[in-house]
């Protein structure tokens, strides 16, 4: 299998080119890219996305709140669009900050939900409307708005669940969805221990430390339940998931396949 290509600039560790050889398709380059936040760029940063990766969209999957707060840099002549998943702070999944003193802190740990019950949340609702709206976009967009980059936080949960629908309709595995989905943990892995250390030994809280690790890593538990989630809903079937759930139509499921596939030889 290709492995699938960072994005030569500082900080965005986790950013990535879905484009790569997959077992049964091979899905064009510089065209669909996962990542973080873009903030703190260099103008020589802002030209290599414009110039190597060719990017020409950015989507913005976080809450207005978290957008408002840390809003991604301008960058000419790259369109900046905002699809919320959750529109307000969702506790486990949002970044944004909240004055809370040491003890609310520690309380909100301890009382997190199950990471699986909030993936589960994502084909549910009003962030299922949402989630599907950034989805019908990506499959309808014009040429020249290639190559798109879409991103929450730390591009992690609505990113990796975006991406993860984008490849199903694209026609990849479920088990290459999933190491795409764990490559994240090259990076996250690394934050999500400094946080349980400073839970532990500056807050004195060896259970909040426990607690809040699962949040900051991928497992494939957390995708496995947004999996679920869908084969129950919809029968085992991905079509109805597609049609009925993102409410997507064959034309621009084939379209973007064209777009988005190279042809086999």
């Amino acid at each position: 299998m290709g492995m699938a290509k960072s994005i030569p600039v500082r900080f965005l560790y986790n950013a990535r080119d879905l484009g790569r050889k997959y077992h049964d398709v091979r899905i064009k380059k510089h065209m669909l890219y996962r990542g973080k936040a873009l903030r703190g760029l260099l103008w020589v940063e802002k030209k290599t996305l414009v110039r190597w990766a060719k990017l020409r969209t950015v989507i913005d999957l976080r809450s207005h709140a978290e957008a408002e707060e840390k809003p991604d840099d301008f960058i000419p002549g790259v369109k900046l669009l905002h699809f919320p998943i959750f529109e307000k702070e969702r506790a486990g999944i949002t970044h944004q900050k909240k004055k809370r003193t040491k003890r609310e802190i520690i309380d909100l740990y301890n009382h997190l939900p199950p990471m699986e019950d909030l993936y589960a949340s994502f084909i549910k609702g009003q962030s299922l409307k949402n989630l599907a709206a950034s989805v019908s976009y990506i499959l309808n967009a014009k040429d020249e708005e290639y190559a798109i980059y879409f991103h929450c936080s730390e591009g992690k949960d609505r990113t990796g669940i975006l991406a993860a629908i984008l490849l199903l309709i694209l026609g990849v595995s479920r088990k290459e969805i999933e190491r795409d989905y764990l490559r994240t943990n090259r990076v996250s892995r690394h934050k999500a221990r400094a946080i349980y250390f400073g839970v532990r030994y500056i807050m004195h809280d060896h259970q909040a430390a426990r607690n809040i690790y699962p949040f900051f890593v991928a497992r494939l538990s957390y995708l496995s339940q947004l999996f679920q989630v869908i084969e129950i809903t919809y029968g085992n079937d991905l079509n109805r998931f597609f049609f009925e759930g993102l409410g997507l139509t064959q034309e621009s499921i084939d379209a973007f396949r064209k777009k988005m596939i190279v042809p086999k030889k």
